[in-house]
């Protein structure tokens, strides 16, 4: 009997010595939860931040626009625009900065006779939908990278054109673009 009792002693403390070495795995496996918690929340902080500015451009070879509140695009969209189409001058119809939220669409309207829809899909790409007067006319899909500047144009009418810019911009451009806007420096 002695021997059961010395038998039973020893498992006894072999199971607490156990059961204490175990006892940091709830601890460690809810660091890894948390660990795993921030880096998803800060994915998920990053897709719901997608910041666009949409630019409605007038192309043409006249070198004065019709409508006196049409200014001359920055010679960054000039150049560009020379690349790749055939008027001599652009000018800046509208301009509009937008948050996509993650997963969702905004309409933009650019003009009387201008929207937009942009769609942001799963991953990187954006959805463009251009639409005149009421009907689809244009539609692109495309990973947008910060710095690029894409265009989706409209009908070409009486050698004139127009165009919709669209680049993602930052969050800190986006209060300069504001401030411009309100007229501080």
């Amino acid at each position: 009997m002695i021997a059961t009792k010395s038998w039973l002693r020893l498992n006894l403390r072999k199971s607490r010595s156990m059961i204490n070495s175990y006892r940091f795995l709830p601890r460690l496996s809810g660091l890894i939860l948390g660990v795993a918690l921030v880096f998803l929340s800060q994915a998920s902080v990053h897709a719901a931040d997608l910041k666009l500015e949409a630019t409605l451009v007038w192309g043409t070879n006249d070198e004065k626009s019709p409508d006196a509140s049409h200014k001359p695009v920055d010679t960054v969209y000039a150049k560009k625009l020379a690349k790749y189409f055939k008027w001599k001058n652009y000018f800046e119809v509208n301009r509009q900065t937008v948050t996509i939220p993650s997963r969702q669409s905004k309409r933009l309207t650019m003009s009387k006779q201008c929207v937009i829809e942009i769609t942001e899909l799963e991953g990187e790409p954006i959805e463009v939908k251009l639409y005149g007067e009421g009907k689809l006319l244009n539609k692109f899909t495309k990973a947008l990278t910060k710095g690029e500047i894409v265009a989706i144009a409209g009908d070409d009418k009486n050698e004139s054109a127009w165009f919709v810019m669209i680049k993602e911009i930052e969050p800190k451009a986006e209060e300069e673009l504001a401030r411009k806007a309100a007229g501080e420096k």
